[in-house]
């Protein structure tokens, strides 16, 4: 069952320059660390003028959905699926 969360988390990346991407590899949500085992699907999104990269990640046999707004340079965790 999925789960609407939207807040904001602390999220830590890594950067490949060889391959020129960036991706997640952990994020704090409510004092817990969650280290990503596997980031599924990215894919961006305009909302209103605003351009958020949304990251479907599995951390601890769950499944996450964060953002991360590019305005503002802000993550949020939208959703969690157990």
């Amino acid at each position: 069952m999925s789960i609407k969360i939207d807040e904001s988390v602390s999220v830590e990346l890594i950067f490949e320059s060889s391959k020129k991407r960036v991706y997640p590899r952990r994020f704090k949500w409510q004092n817990k660390v969650y280290a990503i085992d596997k980031v599924g699907l990215h894919h961006t999104v305009r909302r209103g003028r605003d351009l958020f990269h949304i990251f479907s990640v599995s951390a601890k046999d769950n499944f996450f959905r964060l953002s991360f707004n590019t305005d503002n340079l802000h993550w949020r965790l939208e959703e969690v699926e157990e």
